[in-house]
């Protein structure tokens, strides 16, 4: 099976073949860490997904979080967003500095954008009501801290994708020379095969549909890439099963939270995804997923950002 891009380099869509149950349960436990921590980088738009998966990075012994930047052009309103990764980080006691800014509410493209009402339950953090967190408030910085985290690393570092990627491309493309330094990007974006999620436009999947020109400057970037579609993410509904486990494990902050946010009925009667800690966890063990090495391509239809994949 190929899919073809123009420009150079090779793209991996991934297929789920088990389960992410024990891996999102593992939030909280001790793990041995066998070598260094690995350096990663985080790029959010803080839905409900993304506190599941930033819950789980920022969990993990053997991930050391450098940085973490809210997209502008995500679910979130980028200050919002950016204020309410401080909340999280403060409530899991996590008491060393990770960076954090936001982006330009700008996409590089089009006018698309996440529903209103979506972005004020964002904006609101789906009432965890977590507790504010002290410090300066985060800026509109995002660009800088991207590619400042990046060139001052002594390792290369792993991006982790979980929004539209306005802000990566926007650090990459002005700062070619950094592409070297990323391991690699694990990106949750796009649907192949599988219908998109966006209601107006059968094949468009919600990350790149927002910001389309930005999805196609990295895929044309030289860096190894790992892109999880919704052909993978739909193989992991959240189910009443799921959510039961996690009410009857409350044995940690991270399952107290994650418990809290699945107390709201909308997570298991209307269909709802893993869709960005899938991503997460298959930064951390991609042995849970079948790998195609695949060509990639992204279409930009003028005047019509619909983010469709091909």
């Amino acid at each position: 099976m190929k899919w073809h891009r123009s420009g150079t380099g090779v793209i991996a869509a991934l297929m789920l073949v088990g389960t992410t149950l024990t891996a999102l349960t593992a939030c909280g436990n001790d793990q041995p860490t066998a070598r260094a921590a690995r350096a990663v980088v985080v790029d959010t738009d803080m839905s409900s997904d993304d506190i599941m998966a930033l819950t789980y990075l920022l969990e993990r012994p053997d991930i050391s979080v450098r940085a973490i930047t809210v997209e502008g052009t995500g679910v979130a309103d980028g200050r919002p967003g950016a204020e309410n990764v401080r909340r999280l980080v403060r409530a899991l006691g996590i008491h060393r500095r990770i960076p954090i800014a936001y982006g330009p509410a700008k996409p590089l493209s089009g006018g698309a954008a996440f529903p209103r009402s979506w972005r004020a339950a964002a904006d609101h953090m789906y009432r965890l009501h977590l507790a504010s967190s002290s410090g300066p408030e985060p800026q509109e910085k995002a660009v800088s801290l991207l590619a400042d985290t990046v060139r001052r690393s002594p390792r290369a570092v792993t991006l982790i994708t979980l929004g539209p990627l306005t802000n990566i491309a926007l650090a990459l493309d002005h700062n070619p020379a950094l592409t070297g330094k990323i391991a690699r990007i694990y990106a949750m974006a796009g649907a192949i095969h599988a219908p998109g999620n966006e209601p107006t436009h059968r094949r468009a999947e919600w990350n790149v549909y927002v910001d389309p020109r930005a999805a196609g400057i990295v895929l044309r970037l030289r860096i190894p890439m790992t892109v999880v579609p919704l052909d993978a993410s739909n193989y992991v509904p959240i189910t009443t099963f799921f959510a039961s486990a996690v009410q009857a494990n409350r044995t940690t902050k991270a399952m107290r939270l994650l418990s809290a946010l699945l107390d709201d009925p909308y997570y298991t009667q209307a269909p709802v995804y893993f869709w960005d800690p899938l991503t997460a966890v298959a930064a951390i063990s991609p042995h849970i997923l079948t790998l195609r090495r695949v060509r990639l391509s992204l279409h930009e239809t003028p005047g019509i950002a619909s983010g469709d994949n091909s």
